[in-house]
């Protein structure tokens, strides 16, 4: 298994399906994951399942200020970003 401890990714449409895989598997090899969904409270317990290398935010990402606030968050939280998963 790959190791992603210097990873911090972020993955759109996180909070279900292909994202919620992606998410899982990122923060299991060792990622830091912001997982970005519309639905926040999806996205809030995936993250609450995750533990502490899982953050999330609603975003529509069609939306530039909310998926910007996203990034933002996750640059506070994590201290950067520098993988985007985009399942949305």
């Amino acid at each position: 298994q790959m190791e992603l401890t210097h990873v911090v990714a972020l993955v759109s449409g996180g909070a279900s399906g292909l994202g919620a895989a992606a998410a899982r598997r990122l923060v299991a090899a060792g990622a830091r994951v912001l997982i970005l969904d519309q639905d926040g409270a999806r996205a809030a317990a995936l993250a609450g399942e995750l533990g502490d290398s899982a953050r999330a935010a609603a975003a529509d990402v069609t939306d530039e200020q909310s998926v910007q606030a996203a990034i933002g968050l996750c640059l506070s939280e994590f201290g950067g970003l520098n993988a985007v998963v985009n399942t949305a």
